[in-house]
């Protein structure tokens, strides 16, 4: 979800400072990534906040960063259409962005077979109170929360202590070695008591060299 103003927004992106800014075309990610923005699932809507129809877009294929999304100024600036993503009238002035982000499934069967090849790591059921540290490297930092457990020979073995880590979330894509095929919608958008239709769907993964800092 951090990825959608930071790396999918058209506006920063036409202005050199999005995450995928230079980079459409090239590997960001594991060739097992594939996310895109699907307006028929996770909270849908039919069209954009300037009456644009939205239509699933492709973000990252098998790896490879394949587009960003538009609304009308950010498309005019960057000599194409909107692609139905603004975010108010007249185009937000943070710029555009997705609000189904879809993150394909893979073949592990269950967060147990992805824990299995590990010998000593940790398993995070929530991410907390996320701020960003660089926007132009996707770098965030954050605490995880609600569930954070110790992983030892293969196993979930105990909990842990919530800790906080810094990490890029393009980082953490390009890391990925495995993915479950069962996915799950999250809905969290709120922000000081207001509600946006937001969602993404997404299964569990497998990331090595996850960056903890305290």
């Amino acid at each position: 979800e951090m990825l959608a103003p930071l790396a999918f927004n058209g506006l920063v992106h036409e202005e050199g400072r999005g995450a995928l800014s230079g980079r459409l075309g090239t590997r960001v990610a594991a060739p097992s990534v594939n996310l895109g923005d699907a307006p028929a699932l996770a909270w849908p809507r039919a069209f954009d906040l300037e009456g644009v129809p939205k239509r699933p877009v492709p973000l990252i294929q098998d790896g490879i960063a394949h587009r960003v999304v538009h609304d009308r100024r950010s498309a005019a600036r960057a000599g194409t259409s909107s692609t139905g993503h603004a975010l108010a009238p007249g185009g937000a002035p943070g710029g555009p962005g997705p609000t189904n982000l879809v993150l394909a499934g893979g073949g592990a069967a269950d967060e147990e077979e992805l824990c299995a090849p590990i010998e000593r790591g940790l398993y995070v059921t929530r991410f907390w109170y996320l701020n960003v540290v660089h926007p132009k490297n996707a770098l965030l930092t954050g605490t995880t929360r609600d569930g954070t457990f110790l992983i030892e020979d293969g196993r979930i073995a105990a909990p842990a202590r919530d800790v906080r880590f810094t990490d890029s979330v393009l980082r953490i894509l390009e890391a990925t070695e495995a993915l479950t095929a069962a996915s799950r919608l999250t809905a969290e958008a709120e922000y000081y008591g207001r509600r946006f239709a937001i969602g993404t769907v997404a299964p569990a993964l497998r990331a090595h060299g996850f960056q903890v800092s305290a």
